[in-house]
Order: C-alpha cells, then structure tokens, then sequence
C-alpha cells in the first residue's frame, strides 16, 4: 500500500503527462489545420489499470463549463468505475486581477472580445486542473502565443501543488469525490 507521499507524486507525474499531452495534442491540430485553432475541452480518466481520454462538448451560455464537467464526470465514472486520478483540459483567456472582486465582475466572453482587440494584458493558456479521490489537486497553466506560421509557442509551465481556487468547478470536483466516496 503506498503512502499519502508517494501517491501524490505519482498524481503529480500524471498530471505532467497530462500537460505534455494538452501540449502535445494542441501543436498536431495547429499543423493540422496550418494556423491557430483550438483543442476541445478533454478529461482523463485514470483507473488502475487504464487511462482514457474523452473529448468534451465546448461549454457555451446554455451548457456553462461546470455543467459540462459535472455531465462528463458522471458518464465516465458510469463507463470505467472509481478513478485513481483524473486530468481536465481546457483552453481559455486568462489575465491578471488585483482581486477576487475584479476576478467575479469578469463575466462569460469578456476576456475573448479583448483578446480579440489585441488587449495585451489577455493570453491564452491551456489549464490542468488533477485530482484524486481523497481531496488531492494540482493544476497546472501552460500560457502560449502563436508564431508567424501560426504554431503555438509554450512558455514554461506553471505548476501548484497546493491550489486555493474556488467557484463552480471546483464546487464540482468535491461533490463527484463525495459521490464516489459515498458508493
């Protein structure tokens, strides 16, 4: 039986294979498509034995972020059974705030219409959020930009072991590890 340390390095592992995947994947579809484009939301899906990947449906107004992740989690957990760690992939806006009041007046497509105006204090990044089931998270934050050629370029990845987000994904990753718990 392994101990609490040695599991979460493990997850932590995981959670760098995760980010090497999410960048992996992001620079094939950018040479794919020959310019920018966009990975879908993923979840992966780590048992004991397997690892699954499940490509999400992109949240929007009528199926916000944390809907789609409460949908997935479920439909996974149905599928493959209690996971040891599980990875969410998304690619979003991000920028800096001063404060968790200027973080909550940043509503839905705020951040995309000033990207799209060349606001430079808005950049894209790839996020990771990893968890296991006995209350255990990392998330890491690949911001990148594109080249001329419309490739991505990675800065270095920005890793957490101890992460103190809140809000509604979050809010779902506790009630799916008490669910599971529960079963």
């Amino acid at each position: 039986m392994k101990n609490d340390n040695e599991e979460f390095a493990e997850m932590t592992k995981f959670a760098e294979t995760t980010v090497g995947l999410a960048r992996t994947t992001k620079q094939i579809l950018c040479d794919a498509e020959r310019g920018p484009m966009d990975n879908p939301p993923m979840l992966v899906w780590h048992t004991e034995d397997d690892v699954h990947l499940l490509g999400l449906p992109t949240p929007d107004n009528t199926f916000p972020a944390y809907e789609v992740l409460a949908s997935a989690l479920s439909g996974a957990f149905t599928e493959f059974g209690v996971p040891r760690f599980v990875s969410v992939i998304v690619e979003a806006y991000a920028t800096q705030v001063r404060n968790e009041n200027e973080a909550d007046d940043i509503q839905r497509g705020d951040l995309q219409k000033k990207f799209q105006k060349c606001d430079p204090n808005v950049v894209e990044v790839i996020s990771v959020v990893t968890f296991d089931m006995g209350g255990k998270m990392v998330t890491d934050m690949l911001y990148y930009g594109y080249d001329d050629a419309g490739q991505p370029v990675f800065d270095e990845v920005i890793h957490d072991d101890d992460p103190t987000s809140g809000g509604l994904i979050i809010d779902v990753i506790e009630s799916f590890r008490s669910f599971v718990r529960a079963e």
